[in-house]
């Protein structure tokens, strides 16, 4: 696990990903970051961005088009018999670079067979050369 691009350590490990969680949730917050995202059909999502502020130079804004929830039935192996739940499967990822503007805009297309499933874009500012994030947010999408 990697908190805030900062700390690494095995995602097992609860009390350190606390701690670390805590610590990086009691800093100052960063740049508030503003999704705006809409269905334009059952294949596309345009998404516009806005920032409180305008991010540093170099900053780039990485997004996620993620189904909210899956299912998977285990036919064969160890796991077989039994149903696997997992949580924000990214459909979709993005790299935006920014240039110094307190503003961007994108599309994510995705297949017929992504579109079921309620989705979630997640955005998050990040420098690329710290892995440091100094925003983030997630914007849920309507059906």
């Amino acid at each position: 696990m990697i908190v805030n691009g900062r700390d690494a350590f095995v995602g097992s490990n609860r009390s350190r990903a606390h701690s670390s969680i805590d610590a990086a949730l009691s800093r100052p917050e960063g740049i508030r970051v503003v999704l705006d995202a809409t269905r334009d059909d059952d294949r596309r999502v345009s998404v516009d961005i806005k920032f409180s502020t305008a991010p540093a130079k170099g900053t780039v804004l990485q997004l996620a088009l993620v189904q909210i929830e899956a299912l998977t039935e285990v036919k064969a192996g160890e796991n077989a018999g039994h149903a696997l739940r997992h949580a924000n499967v990214v459909r979709g990822f993005q790299t935006v670079q920014l240039d110094g503007r307190q503003s961007a805009h994108t599309t994510f297309t995705f297949s017929p067979a992504q579109g079921l499933g309620k989705k979630a874009i997640i955005a998050f500012l990040q420098d690329p050369d710290t892995m440091t994030v100094s925003g983030a947010t997630r914007v849920d999408l309507e059906k």
